[in-house]
């Protein structure tokens, strides 16, 4: 049936072969029927808007709303003439000054689940209370350290239908969870908030509404893959980069306790230990390492300008790929080189800070995107040059965009996303590899791979998180969201302070990655690791190498659960192979007869 818009007693009425959506008389709420399963989505009364009017158009309707603060915008709901899909465009038409408004208002439906790329990705059980007390008013931000892709969804159980909300603004837009009453409970709710550019609406808001009939959160990874490439936005990686990260191992130095002799040593010890390609990132290497950001000289402590060109020169040797970790996001008041002119400002004119120098209390101050272009192109290539690195790892370059109030450097989060666009592509254009610390997609297309997608940013220090939820490491929270959206175009990682040498693992995070096809990840900061846990780490690294040479590169088709407990879980790649994990406590059993045993997986090979 063709798309109409028609008027009945009770409001408007918009619909095609699909959908029927009903906007009622000065009501903010639309209700959404989706024919194909029968069901009747309902909104809450929980918005910043009021709904004045609304109006029938030409194949949509529009509505004028307003905050009670006055800020007022016309919105416009428009149904595709053949998808089960909703535009939604707000146009500012009275300004005020605010900071965030919420608009649609969320989704009502027990038995659901929400769906949120928060870092690799995690699933949220509506009707869990301890969860609800948790998160309830709890804000996170697209294009920050808490939002990997700028889109979250909520499922419906058993069959998998939901909706997808797809932030098509991102630069300026968040999440926001809150706890709501419904019929004998309460249900955890999640909705768009839109945040103020410099103070003002600015711009036209736009979000999609998508609804599957089945497939849960598969169906809303592959939309939103559909849907970028419709706009010739999904990047193809560089076959020559990408071959240098297939099946090669990462693997960190922390100098300090470690000298560029000792890594020299570790290094010679993990070939001996099987591990034949890796990619080598020197953390805290120059004499300041602190001194962001200005790229110091070679710590004299751990050998100098000769010792790190003896230790470039050996790491090259054994075939593996040199590099180098480098910061130019932040800077430290106190310490050397510290950079005050370049620090964003915020609204009340105070220094912006995005946490501390690693256990201290010493804040890190944010530097301007722009600034930090500057900074790279001015320190970088004498840094590269100091090994020769062939890899760079960018801490910071992909989480945190902010505006910056400061007068001689203002600039909006949208400007921030782009100098962060050209900070990476400096670094792409100056190196073999490059990685960027974080989990944000705009980094897609620049960085080889993200350190640090794996780790969910608010949950991957355990004292960050209640006892009740350690998420990171909870299979049946979290999903891989993102490598369904984006696994061939660029490798995911564990953080270098959350991996295969955290304290708490046992194997658990090499199970992810076999799962979600990625390369392994380890952090040495002692001379003692390897003569502790060589032979351990050493296995873990060789078999998750293994799998990822049969993985890289290619398109994460599906990911599922082949228990209710969702213990054991699929996963299907591009070229046929299919690998099963087991969380659980008990042998599964493959319909071949085979089982796969607690704490482990198969790799079941094509035919």
């Amino acid at each position: 049936m063709p798309k109409i818009v028609r008027e009945t007693d009770e409001g408007l009425v918009m619909e095609n072969q699909h959908l029927i959506v009903r906007f009622c008389h000065r009501s903010a709420a639309v209700e959404v029927f989706d024919r194909r399963v029968d069901f009747n989505w309902k909104q809450s009364q929980e918005t910043s808007l009021r709904a004045e009017y609304y109006a029938p158009g030409d194949g949509n309707v529009s509505g004028y709303m307003q905050t009670g603060a006055g800020l007022g915008m016309r919105v416009i709901w428009e149904l595709d003439d053949e998808l089960p899909e909703i535009r939604v465009q707000m146009q500012p038409e009275q300004e005020t000054s605010f900071e965030t408004f919420t608009y649609p208002a969320p989704f009502l439906a027990d038995n659901s689940i929400l769906v949120v790329p928060h870092s690799q990705g995690i699933l949220y059980p509506v009707e869990d209370y301890a969860l609800q007390r948790f998160l309830n008013g709890q804000i996170l931000d697209a294009y920050t350290s808490d939002l990997s892709m700028p889109f979250f969804g909520m499922i419906c159980l058993p069959r998998g239908h939901g909706v997808l909300n797809i932030l098509e603004t991102p630069e300026d837009a968040s999440v926001l969870f809150g706890s709501h009453d419904y019929r004998d409970g309460t249900l955890l709710t999640a909705q768009p908030a839109w945040r103020s550019t410099m103070g003002n609406m600015g711009y036209d808001r736009r979000l999609r509404l998508y609804f599957h009939a089945e497939n849960g959160y598969l169906a809303q990874a592959k939309r939103y893959q559909e849907y970028l490439r419709e706009r010739g936005r999904f990047p193809s990686p560089s076959p020559e980069r990408a071959e240098l990260l297939r099946g090669a191992a990462h693997v960190a130095f922390h100098i300090g306790q470690l000298s560029f002799e000792d890594v020299a040593e570790q290094c010679e010890r993990l070939k001996s230990l099987g591990v034949e390609k890796a990619v080598i990132h020197l953390r805290n290497w120059q004499q300041e390492p602190y001194n962001s950001p200005e790229q110091m000289p070679p710590s004299q402590a751990a050998g100098g300008e000769e010792g790190l060109r003896s230790l470039i020169d050996f790491v090259n040797h054994l075939g593996y790929v040199p590099g180098m970790a480098a910061c130019f996001r932040d800077t430290f008041d106190g310490f050397p080189g510290h950079v005050a002119d370049a620090v964003t400002k915020g609204s009340n004119g105070n220094s912006v800070y995005g946490g501390f120098l690693g256990s201290s209390r010493v804040p890190a101050l944010r530097i301007s995107g722009d600034q930090q272009v500057e900074f790279a192109e001015k320190f970088l290539p004498p840094a590269l040059e100091a090994g020769p690195f062939d890899s760079i790892v960018l801490d910071g370059a992909c989480v945190d965009a902010r505006e910056n109030y400061d007068k001689k450097n203002r600039s909006t989060r949208g400007d921030d996303i782009r100098s962060r666009k050209e900070l990476l592509e400096f670094a792409k254009n100056s190196s073999q590899l490059l990685g960027a610390e974080g989990s944000m997609e705009f980094g897609v297309g620049y960085a080889d791979f993200l350190a640090g997608q794996m780790s969910l940013a608010r949950y991957y220090f355990i004292e960050q998180a209640p006892a009740a939820h350690r998420f990171n490491l909870d299979p049946t929270m979290r999903i891989p969201l993102f490598n369904l959206v984006y696994h061939e175009a660029v490798v995911s990682t564990w953080h270098h302070q959350d991996s295969y040498t955290s304290a708490e693992d046992n194997g658990v995070r090499a199970l992810f990655d076999f799962l979600y096809g990625n390369p392994p990840v380890v952090t040495i900061a002692h001379p003692s690791t390897l003569d502790n846990y060589g032979r351990r780490l050493a296995g873990l690294m060789n078999a998750t190498s293994r799998v990822h040479l049969q993985t890289a590169g290619q398109e994460l088709l599906l990911h599922g659960w082949l228990t209710d407990n969702r213990l054991v879980q699929l996963s299907h790649f591009g070229n046929g192979l299919q690998v099963v994990a087991n969380f659980s406590r008990e042998p599964f059993e493959l319909p071949s007869g085979d089982y796969v045993e607690p704490g482990s997986c198969k790799a079941l090979l094509p035919g």
